[in-house]
Protein backbone atom coordinates (compact mmCIF):
# COMPACT_ATOMS: atom_id res chain seq x y z
CA UNK A 1 0.00 0.00 0.00
CA UNK A 2 1.23 3.63 -0.83
CA UNK A 3 0.53 6.36 1.51
CA UNK A 4 0.43 9.56 -0.14
CA UNK A 5 1.94 12.17 2.82
CA UNK A 6 1.46 15.74 1.84
CA UNK A 7 3.10 18.86 3.32
CA UNK A 8 2.57 22.70 3.17
CA UNK A 9 4.93 24.73 1.40
CA UNK A 10 6.36 27.06 3.94
CA UNK A 11 7.83 30.06 2.30
CA UNK A 12 11.18 31.10 3.99
CA UNK A 13 10.08 35.07 3.43
CA UNK A 14 8.12 36.28 5.67
CA UNK A 15 5.59 38.65 4.65
CA UNK A 16 3.55 41.22 6.04
CA UNK A 17 -0.70 41.56 6.00
CA UNK A 18 -1.66 44.05 3.39
CA UNK A 19 -2.81 47.78 5.57
CA UNK A 20 -6.12 47.98 6.48
CA UNK A 21 -8.06 49.67 3.12
CA UNK A 22 -8.63 52.64 5.25
CA UNK A 23 -5.05 53.29 6.14
CA UNK A 24 -3.90 56.75 6.47
CA UNK A 25 -2.77 56.83 2.39
CA UNK A 26 0.93 58.54 1.72
CA UNK A 27 2.76 59.46 -1.53
CA UNK A 28 6.33 58.91 -1.92
CA UNK A 29 8.17 60.99 -4.58
CA UNK A 30 11.76 60.16 -5.04
CA UNK A 31 14.75 59.58 -7.06
CA UNK A 32 16.58 57.20 -5.66
CA UNK A 33 14.57 53.60 -5.72
CA UNK A 34 17.41 52.34 -2.90
CA UNK A 35 15.92 55.13 -0.86
CA UNK A 36 12.22 55.15 -1.20
CA UNK A 37 12.18 51.83 -0.93
CA UNK A 38 13.69 51.49 3.02
CA UNK A 39 11.51 54.68 3.67
CA UNK A 40 8.50 52.83 2.16
CA UNK A 41 8.81 49.68 4.07
CA UNK A 42 9.24 51.82 7.09
CA UNK A 43 6.10 53.61 6.46
CA UNK A 44 4.18 50.36 5.71
CA UNK A 45 5.47 48.55 8.81
CA UNK A 46 4.26 51.47 10.48
CA UNK A 47 0.63 50.54 9.32
CA UNK A 48 0.38 53.58 6.25
CA UNK A 49 -0.58 52.54 2.66
CA UNK A 50 2.30 53.84 0.46
CA UNK A 51 2.54 54.65 -3.12
CA UNK A 52 5.68 55.71 -4.83
CA UNK A 53 6.38 58.02 -7.88
CA UNK A 54 9.72 59.14 -9.29
CA UNK A 55 10.61 63.19 -8.67
CA UNK A 56 8.86 64.18 -11.67
CA UNK A 57 5.83 66.93 -11.94
CA UNK A 58 3.94 65.01 -14.38
CA UNK A 59 3.96 61.43 -12.23
CA UNK A 60 3.11 63.19 -9.61
CA UNK A 61 0.43 64.83 -11.12
CA UNK A 62 -1.00 61.06 -12.27
CA UNK A 63 -0.61 60.46 -8.43
CA UNK A 64 -2.45 62.65 -7.05
CA UNK A 65 -5.37 61.91 -9.78
CA UNK A 66 -4.98 58.41 -9.25
CA UNK A 67 -5.72 58.49 -4.85
CA UNK A 68 -6.15 60.88 -2.46
CA UNK A 69 -3.93 61.24 0.06
CA UNK A 70 -3.28 62.23 3.77
CA UNK A 71 0.66 63.30 3.18
CA UNK A 72 3.26 63.56 0.71
CA UNK A 73 6.57 62.80 1.62
CA UNK A 74 9.36 64.91 -1.40
CA UNK A 75 13.02 63.87 -1.18
CA UNK A 76 13.83 67.17 -3.02
CA UNK A 77 17.61 66.75 -2.78
CA UNK A 78 18.56 65.52 -5.64
CA UNK A 79 16.61 67.39 -8.20
CA UNK A 80 15.68 70.72 -5.92
CA UNK A 81 14.24 72.44 -9.33
CA UNK A 82 11.94 69.50 -10.03
CA UNK A 83 11.45 69.41 -6.43
CA UNK A 84 10.17 73.32 -6.20
CA UNK A 85 7.73 72.63 -9.20
CA UNK A 86 6.28 70.08 -7.29
CA UNK A 87 5.93 72.04 -3.99
CA UNK A 88 4.09 74.71 -6.38
CA UNK A 89 1.83 72.73 -7.51
CA UNK A 90 0.56 71.49 -5.14
CA UNK A 91 0.33 73.81 -2.75
CA UNK A 92 -2.00 75.80 -5.18
CA UNK A 93 -4.61 73.02 -5.20
CA UNK A 94 -4.29 71.14 -2.14
CA UNK A 95 -2.80 73.63 0.40
CA UNK A 96 -3.87 71.50 3.47
CA UNK A 97 -1.41 68.59 2.42
CA UNK A 98 1.01 67.77 5.20
CA UNK A 99 4.70 67.66 3.46
CA UNK A 100 7.32 66.45 4.34
CA UNK A 101 10.33 67.85 2.66
CA UNK A 102 14.30 66.20 2.21
CA UNK A 103 15.83 69.28 0.79
CA UNK A 104 19.43 68.27 2.20
CA UNK A 105 21.86 71.18 1.93
CA UNK A 106 19.93 73.24 -0.61
CA UNK A 107 19.21 76.30 0.93
CA UNK A 108 16.59 77.78 -1.76
CA UNK A 109 14.29 74.70 -1.49
CA UNK A 110 14.42 74.93 2.10
CA UNK A 111 13.10 78.60 1.78
CA UNK A 112 10.85 77.46 -0.84
CA UNK A 113 9.42 74.72 1.36
CA UNK A 114 9.11 77.55 4.53
CA UNK A 115 7.47 79.72 2.58
CA UNK A 116 5.19 77.27 1.03
CA UNK A 117 4.25 75.97 4.89
CA UNK A 118 5.60 72.89 5.13
CA UNK A 119 5.33 70.84 8.18
CA UNK A 120 9.18 69.31 8.36
CA UNK A 121 11.81 69.61 6.07
CA UNK A 122 14.51 67.03 6.68
CA UNK A 123 18.52 66.55 5.75
CA UNK A 124 19.90 64.64 3.39
CA UNK A 125 20.09 61.58 3.43
CA UNK A 126 16.84 59.95 3.32
CA UNK A 127 16.24 58.08 6.88
CA UNK A 128 13.15 56.16 7.11
CA UNK A 129 13.19 55.90 10.78
CA UNK A 130 13.38 59.96 10.41
CA UNK A 131 10.74 60.40 7.78
CA UNK A 132 8.21 57.82 9.75
CA UNK A 133 8.61 59.84 12.70
CA UNK A 134 7.46 62.75 11.42
CA UNK A 135 5.03 61.19 9.43
CA UNK A 136 3.53 59.59 12.55
CA UNK A 137 3.06 63.19 14.04
CA UNK A 138 1.87 64.61 10.86
CA UNK A 139 -0.30 62.05 9.81
CA UNK A 140 -1.10 59.38 12.58
CA UNK A 141 -1.90 55.71 11.86
CA UNK A 142 -5.74 55.15 11.92
CA UNK A 143 -5.95 52.02 14.13
CA UNK A 144 -7.71 48.98 12.27
CA UNK A 145 -11.04 48.51 14.35
CA UNK A 146 -12.61 45.38 14.88
CA UNK A 147 -16.49 45.30 14.68
CA UNK A 148 -18.79 42.88 16.46
CA UNK A 149 -21.62 41.84 15.21
CA UNK A 150 -23.04 40.08 18.09
CA UNK A 151 -25.02 42.82 19.68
Amino acid sequence: MIEAHWEPKISSRFQEPPPPLDATRVALVAESTTASRAVADALKRAGYRVSTSHCDLDAVHRLLRSSPIELLVLDGADSPAVATAILDAIRTTIWELPIILVAGRDSELRAQGSRLGVEVILDEPLAPEEVRRAALRLAPVVPELELSLTG
